[in-house]
């Protein structure tokens, strides 16, 4: 076969190898004859969104050599760390074309500045179109990264448009009643294992006790009441004083929709100033940690209370998500 390039290069971070990943090594090689893929360090993504979470090179590396292998590219495929934008662009002459999408587009004329310094012809400049995800947004890492879409750019959120309320089935129930994660002891035990994670508290004596041992959640989710009782007076005080506190409807057996964009707003919020965020619940709060999981970034703990049980901690990553995901289409 003939390709339009004898030698292409691309270069990026493949931080769980999405849609729009492919689409550009799909691009490189149905054009060029062999594609050198530029595998970014860490010295490259340490300022990106969540970047203790970007998995190691060879976990990625790995993803992509599948991938190439699937689809018989997997030959011609020159591989490479690198560690700035121009990978071994100004060293390998014999390049011809440079694959790229929107967001380092800017880099080619840096890098065919320097190939013509040092007598090399310019590269090609070859652009893949972004892939979008079903709420029409970009599919990037850092997005997968910070929990709001899956590798194919389904958004989470969007499991919660359809309809104001979600009801949960009798069928369903049995379900909930195994933990969604690792079953804790007490508070003081999840705060030894999860110490400098990002966590969402759902449930009065969860995030009372985080509060109180200093260490508080980032989002509380909370009704003011224990296993149905209204919390004691000075516990309700406690928690009604803490800053950015916000209200919303939620009944018994329900998810509401509105509550869950709260769950949604008061996190951007946290992320955005920093601000620990509580949102007091009208009703009940219990089933709002199946959105608190499908809404969280990757790596975070959300933590719930189950009677005779203890605390449960769920670390929140994609298989967990799906898995959640799954558990919520069954409500009517």
């Amino acid at each position: 076969m003939e390709y339009i390039y004898k030698l292409g290069i691309l270069g990026g971070t493949f931080d769980r190898l999405h849609a729009g990943h492919k689409a550009l090594l799909d691009t490189a090689f149905s054009q060029a004859g062999k594609v050198i893929v530029g595998i970014a360090t860490s010295t490259l993504y340490q300022h990106k969104l969540f970047s203790s979470i970007v998995e190691d090179y060879q976990t990625r590396k790995d993803s992509i050599s599948r991938y190439l292998t699937e689809k018989g590219y997997a030959s011609r495929a020159i591989f490479i760390a690198i560690d700035d934008m121009y990978g071994n662009s100004l060293t390998e002459k014999d390049i011809q074309a440079i694959f790229v999408t929107e967001s380092n587009r800017s880099n080619v004329q840096v890098i065919n500045d320097q190939r013509n310094k040092r007598g090399f012809s310019s590269l090609k400049e070859v652009l893949t179109p972004y892939c979008l995800g079903n709420d029409r947004q970009v599919i990037t890492s850092n997005r997968i990264r910070n929990g709001e879409i899956d590798r194919e750019g389904n958004a989470y959120n969007r499991l919660f448009t359809d309809k104001k309320t979600y009801v949960l089935q009798q069928a369903t129930r049995n379900s909930l009643r195994e933990p969604f994660g690792i079953v804790h002891e007490d508070i003081p035990s999840v705060i030894e294992t999860h110490p400098n994670a990002m966590i969402l508290a759902v449930g009065d004596v969860v995030a009372l006790s985080l509060y109180k041992l200093q260490h508080q959640a980032a989002l509380s989710i909370v009704d003011l009441k224990t296993r149905r009782n209204s919390l004691g007076e000075s516990d309700s005080a406690v928690l009604k004083s803490i800053p950015s506190l916000t209200h919303a409807a939620n009944k018994a057996g329900e998810i509401e929709q509105n509550a869950v964009m709260q769950m949604q707003l008061s996190l951007t919020a946290y992320q955005t100033t920093g601000q620990k965020q509580i949102i007091v619940i009208e009703g009940e709060e219990d089933l709002l940690t199946i959105p608190a999981i499908l809404l969280a970034p990757l790596q975070s703990v959300v933590v719930y209370g189950q009677f005779g049980k203890g605390a449960i901690a769920v670390v929140v990553t994609e298989e967990k998500k799906k898995e959640v995901a799954t558990l919520f289409r069954q409500f009517k």
